[in-house]
Protein backbone atom coordinates (compact mmCIF):
# COMPACT_ATOMS: atom_id res chain seq x y z
CA UNK A 1 0.00 0.00 0.00
CA UNK A 2 1.39 3.38 -0.95
CA UNK A 3 0.88 6.31 1.43
CA UNK A 4 1.24 9.79 -0.09
CA UNK A 5 2.94 11.10 3.05
CA UNK A 6 5.57 8.37 2.77
CA UNK A 7 6.26 9.26 -0.84
CA UNK A 8 6.49 12.99 -0.06
CA UNK A 9 9.01 12.36 2.72
CA UNK A 10 11.13 10.15 0.47
CA UNK A 11 10.55 6.96 2.45
CA UNK A 12 10.75 3.59 0.79
CA UNK A 13 7.27 2.11 0.52
CA UNK A 14 8.22 -1.56 0.46
CA UNK A 15 8.28 -3.34 3.86
CA UNK A 16 10.65 -6.00 2.51
CA UNK A 17 13.10 -3.47 1.05
CA UNK A 18 13.13 -1.46 4.26
CA UNK A 19 13.76 -4.58 6.35
CA UNK A 20 10.48 -4.31 8.24
CA UNK A 21 8.56 -7.27 6.83
CA UNK A 22 7.65 -9.47 9.85
CA UNK A 23 7.71 -12.68 7.79
CA UNK A 24 11.22 -11.94 6.51
CA UNK A 25 12.40 -10.93 10.01
CA UNK A 26 10.96 -14.15 11.48
CA UNK A 27 12.59 -16.29 8.79
CA UNK A 28 15.96 -14.64 9.33
CA UNK A 29 15.67 -15.07 13.12
CA UNK A 30 14.72 -18.75 12.88
CA UNK A 31 17.51 -19.47 10.39
CA UNK A 32 20.12 -17.78 12.60
CA UNK A 33 18.95 -19.72 15.67
CA UNK A 34 19.22 -22.95 13.66
CA UNK A 35 22.80 -21.98 12.72
CA UNK A 36 23.59 -21.37 16.41
CA UNK A 37 22.05 -24.69 17.48
CA UNK A 38 19.36 -22.97 19.54
CA UNK A 39 16.03 -24.76 19.89
CA UNK A 40 12.97 -22.58 20.43
CA UNK A 41 10.44 -23.90 22.93
CA UNK A 42 7.74 -22.78 20.50
CA UNK A 43 8.56 -21.85 16.91
CA UNK A 44 6.42 -18.74 16.92
CA UNK A 45 7.69 -15.25 16.15
CA UNK A 46 6.78 -12.90 19.01
CA UNK A 47 8.32 -9.68 17.69
CA UNK A 48 11.79 -8.19 17.38
CA UNK A 49 12.09 -6.98 20.97
CA UNK A 50 10.39 -9.91 22.71
CA UNK A 51 12.48 -12.66 24.33
CA UNK A 52 11.73 -16.07 22.79
CA UNK A 53 12.08 -18.96 25.32
CA UNK A 54 14.64 -21.46 24.04
CA UNK A 55 17.46 -23.85 24.91
CA UNK A 56 20.97 -23.13 23.65
CA UNK A 57 23.23 -25.75 22.09
CA UNK A 58 24.85 -26.35 25.52
CA UNK A 59 21.48 -26.99 27.17
CA UNK A 60 21.01 -23.67 29.01
CA UNK A 61 17.56 -22.14 29.23
CA UNK A 62 17.72 -18.81 27.43
CA UNK A 63 15.46 -16.22 25.86
CA UNK A 64 17.07 -14.58 22.83
CA UNK A 65 15.52 -11.47 21.33
CA UNK A 66 15.55 -11.19 17.53
CA UNK A 67 16.98 -7.67 17.77
CA UNK A 68 19.95 -9.01 19.79
CA UNK A 69 20.50 -11.93 17.41
CA UNK A 70 20.52 -9.60 14.40
CA UNK A 71 23.18 -7.47 16.11
CA UNK A 72 25.37 -10.51 16.78
CA UNK A 73 24.91 -10.47 20.55
CA UNK A 74 24.34 -14.21 20.83
CA UNK A 75 21.42 -16.20 22.19
CA UNK A 76 22.49 -17.44 25.62
CA UNK A 77 23.37 -15.24 28.57
CA UNK A 78 24.98 -18.12 30.46
CA UNK A 79 27.31 -18.88 27.55
CA UNK A 80 28.25 -15.20 27.31
CA UNK A 81 28.77 -14.87 31.07
CA UNK A 82 25.86 -12.41 31.24
CA UNK A 83 23.41 -14.14 33.50
CA UNK A 84 22.31 -11.09 35.50
CA UNK A 85 22.39 -12.90 38.85
CA UNK A 86 23.26 -9.93 41.08
CA UNK A 87 21.16 -6.94 42.11
CA UNK A 88 22.54 -4.10 44.21
CA UNK A 89 21.64 -0.64 45.44
CA UNK A 90 24.22 2.11 45.92
CA UNK A 91 23.88 5.66 47.22
CA UNK A 92 25.62 8.99 46.98
CA UNK A 93 24.93 10.26 50.52
CA UNK A 94 26.25 13.75 49.77
CA UNK A 95 23.83 14.42 46.90
CA UNK A 96 21.01 12.15 48.09
CA UNK A 97 21.08 9.97 44.97
CA UNK A 98 20.27 6.25 44.90
CA UNK A 99 20.87 3.79 42.07
CA UNK A 100 19.67 0.21 41.68
CA UNK A 101 21.83 -1.89 39.41
CA UNK A 102 22.52 -5.38 38.14
CA UNK A 103 25.56 -7.35 37.10
CA UNK A 104 26.76 -10.90 36.56
CA UNK A 105 29.01 -12.91 38.85
CA UNK A 106 31.29 -10.96 41.19
CA UNK A 107 29.72 -7.54 41.95
CA UNK A 108 32.93 -5.97 43.31
CA UNK A 109 34.21 -4.51 40.01
CA UNK A 110 30.86 -2.86 39.31
CA UNK A 111 30.57 -1.54 42.87
CA UNK A 112 34.09 -0.10 42.56
CA UNK A 113 33.05 1.76 39.40
CA UNK A 114 30.13 3.31 41.30
CA UNK A 115 32.32 4.14 44.29
CA UNK A 116 34.66 6.14 42.05
CA UNK A 117 31.59 8.02 40.75
CA UNK A 118 30.56 9.01 44.29
CA UNK A 119 28.03 6.24 44.93
CA UNK A 120 30.09 4.90 47.81
CA UNK A 121 27.35 3.77 50.21
CA UNK A 122 26.43 0.17 49.37
CA UNK A 123 22.86 -0.24 50.62
CA UNK A 124 22.45 -3.90 49.64
CA UNK A 125 23.87 -6.60 47.40
CA UNK A 126 22.09 -9.85 46.56
CA UNK A 127 24.02 -12.48 44.61
CA UNK A 128 23.19 -15.90 43.23
CA UNK A 129 19.77 -15.03 41.84
CA UNK A 130 18.30 -17.34 39.20
CA UNK A 131 19.30 -16.61 35.59
CA UNK A 132 18.03 -13.17 34.45
CA UNK A 133 16.08 -12.67 37.71
CA UNK A 134 18.07 -9.53 38.52
CA UNK A 135 17.45 -8.19 35.00
CA UNK A 136 13.70 -8.71 35.37
CA UNK A 137 13.69 -7.30 38.91
CA UNK A 138 15.49 -4.16 37.76
CA UNK A 139 12.86 -3.69 35.05
CA UNK A 140 10.11 -4.08 37.66
CA UNK A 141 11.78 -1.53 39.92
CA UNK A 142 12.06 1.04 37.12
CA UNK A 143 8.44 0.44 36.08
CA UNK A 144 7.16 0.73 39.67
CA UNK A 145 9.04 4.00 40.20
CA UNK A 146 7.60 5.36 36.96
CA UNK A 147 4.06 4.39 38.01
CA UNK A 148 4.67 6.06 41.39
CA UNK A 149 5.64 9.25 39.54
CA UNK A 150 9.26 9.07 40.67
CA UNK A 151 11.39 10.20 37.75
CA UNK A 152 15.14 9.71 37.36
CA UNK A 153 17.30 12.72 38.12
CA UNK A 154 20.05 11.44 35.79
CA UNK A 155 20.01 8.78 33.11
CA UNK A 156 17.36 6.16 33.68
CA UNK A 157 18.51 4.60 36.97
CA UNK A 158 19.56 7.48 39.25
CA UNK A 159 16.87 8.68 41.66
CA UNK A 160 16.54 10.89 44.71
CA UNK A 161 16.69 9.09 48.07
CA UNK A 162 12.86 9.19 48.20
CA UNK A 163 12.87 6.18 45.86
CA UNK A 164 14.87 3.98 48.24
CA UNK A 165 11.95 2.50 50.25
CA UNK A 166 10.16 1.37 47.07
CA UNK A 167 13.36 -0.09 45.62
CA UNK A 168 14.20 -2.02 48.78
CA UNK A 169 10.62 -3.26 49.23
CA UNK A 170 10.58 -4.70 45.71
CA UNK A 171 13.96 -6.37 46.18
CA UNK A 172 13.15 -7.85 49.59
CA UNK A 173 9.83 -9.24 48.38
CA UNK A 174 11.18 -10.74 45.17
CA UNK A 175 11.16 -14.55 45.02
CA UNK A 176 14.73 -15.86 45.04
CA UNK A 177 16.17 -12.97 47.03
CA UNK A 178 17.58 -14.20 50.31
CA UNK A 179 17.33 -11.61 53.11
CA UNK A 180 20.69 -10.20 54.18
CA UNK A 181 21.99 -11.22 57.57
CA UNK A 182 23.47 -8.49 59.78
Amino acid sequence: MVWPAALRSGQNICMTCTGRDPEVLAGTFFARLDDLGVKLNERKYLGALTPHPAICEKGHDCAPRPSDISRGRGACGACKGRIWDVIYVVRDPINGIVKPGITSGDPRPRLSDHERAGLDDVVCVHTGLPDRAAFELEGSILAALDVAGIKPVRGREYFLDDALPIILDLIINCPGVVPETP
